[in-house]
């Protein structure tokens, strides 16, 4: 059984070696007189040999080779270099190529010598244009075509001489002499193509990959972004992991998303903002500058020349002004604090025979069960620090540091008398300041 399999793998083989045909599928009898090598099904794919970038680039293939990269889940194309296929959006070919099978496609608009000479008594009414579509029906591309379309830099050379004079006009009723069109002189131009006049020549000449380039489309996904890659590609702007887009527009309501599809604002950004600076405008006590999505008469303004504001539910609240003071309730300091209404702070009771009198204290009341009271050590980091101080214990409390009493200079006071006392740290010593 083996043995006939091979002899009929042999005889099919020759067959169209033979006759330089051969045909694997559906209807294999049926082959076109120009195919060498024909697939058909309805059921089955011809899979291209699929290779990592890695392995790719090692591979230096005949041109025109085919490989689907497993890395970058696209199909290439081998011509002096691999040719991605597949990382150019469709709206960026504006115009498709034709007749891309030489290695070089010369595209060529009318020359001057091509303008036939007329006066007013023999010519019919024709515009220049349609001198020159009459004269030139092998045109491969208009090129107009060329004129919107922005070329990828570093993929292809271009010298275009440019001829530009005035477009002639001629129709029956207008008195027009025989021109003389002086020679022009060719100016090449690199990687540019200037939008001319319907009366303008240009000659273009291609190499293969740049038709292909061209040729490059894809479906692109809705609301991508696009980045010239490494490699020079135009490539969709992915996340991190390259499993979602990284900036997504949302053309239905004019929103830009970065780190996200699902922008609620006119910008979006799902993540840290790192900036050297924000500008913004200056905004009101109702409408500040910096506010919230959700409440928006509430945040930070610029109340005045160098003065800064902020404001809850429409109503300036604190001022910082030019000075550095900080005015509270109202819209002047007069003090480096200025507190326009009643201010609290903490005030706790200690009831046990040792009393500590901590960093965060303010206002303490002493107990009757009070023996001693505990301060802390002056120094830089409390220094200004004021402690009011109510003993209701009953006694004078002995202390484990002296301070210096209202009318006093040095530190001789070792206990603390019935009564409210007010200390207050110069960073050597305590003060009693009432």
């Amino acid at each position: 059984m083996k043995k006939q399999g091979c002899i009929f793998l042999l005889i099919f083989f020759g067959y169209g070696l033979a006759f330089g045909q051969i045909k694997v599928g559906n209807e294999h009898e049926v082959i076109h007189p120009s195919s060498l090598l024909e697939l058909e099904s309805q059921s089955q794919v011809f899979v291209l040999t699929k290779v990592s970038q890695e392995e790719m680039e090692k591979i230096v293939p005949l041109s025109g080779a085919l490989v689907f990269n497993t890395t970058k889940n696209c199909l290439f194309y081998y011509h002096s270099t691999w040719i991605p296929l597949c990382e150019l959006s469709p709206d960026m070919v504006e115009s498709l190529w034709s007749g891309i099978s030489n290695h070089q496609h010369e595209l060529t608009t009318h020359a001057h010598h091509d303008i036939p000479e007329h006066s007013h008594h023999d010519i019919p009414a024709h515009t220049h244009e349609e001198i020159v579509e009459h004269n030139h029906e092998e045109l491969i591309l208009q090129i107009e075509g060329l004129q919107n379309l922005d070329l990828m830099e570093g993929t292809h050379e271009h010298d275009i001489p440019v001829h530009e004079h005035d477009i002639l006009t001629h129709e029956h009723d207008t008195p027009v002499h025989e021109h003389d069109i002086p020679p022009h002189e060719h100016e090449p131009v690199d990687h540019q193509h200037s939008p001319t006049s319907g009366g303008s020549s240009a000659t273009a000449t291609l190499s293969p990959p740049d038709s292909l380039n061209l040729l490059q489309l894809r479906a692109a996904s809705p609301g991508a972004l696009w980045y010239a890659n490494d490699a020079g590609n135009l490539s969709e702007i992915k996340n991190a992991t390259a499993t979602s887009l990284g900036v997504f527009w949302d053309d239905q309501n004019a929103r830009l998303g970065v780190g996200t599809t699902n922008p609620t604002n006119k910008m979006h950004v799902a993540g840290e903002i790192r900036s050297q600076g924000f500008s913004n405008s200056n905004g009101s006590e109702n409408e500040p500058s910096y506010a919230f999505k959700s409440d928006s008469n509430t945040g930070m303004f610029r109340a005045a020349a160098d003065q800064l504001a902020f404001s809850t539910k429409g109503n300036e609240v604190l001022r910082m002004t030019k000075l550095g003071a900080v005015a509270i309730g109202k819209e002047t300091a007069n003090a480096l604090l200025d507190v326009h209404g009643p201010i609290a702070t903490r005030i706790d009771f200690i009831d046990q025979a040792t009393a500590t009198i901590e960093d965060f204290h303010s206002s303490v009341v002493l107990g009757i069960n009070c023996l001693q009271l505990i301060l802390p050590e002056p120094n830089t980091e409390n220094k200004g620090r004021t402690y009011v101080i109510k003993n209701a214990s009953g006694i004078s409390l002995p202390l484990n540091l002296s301070y210096a009493g209202s009318t006093e200079i040095n530190a001789t006071q070792s206990s603390l008398p019935i009564g409210v006392t007010w200390l207050q740290s110069d960073g050597t010593h305590w003060l009693q300041i009432n």
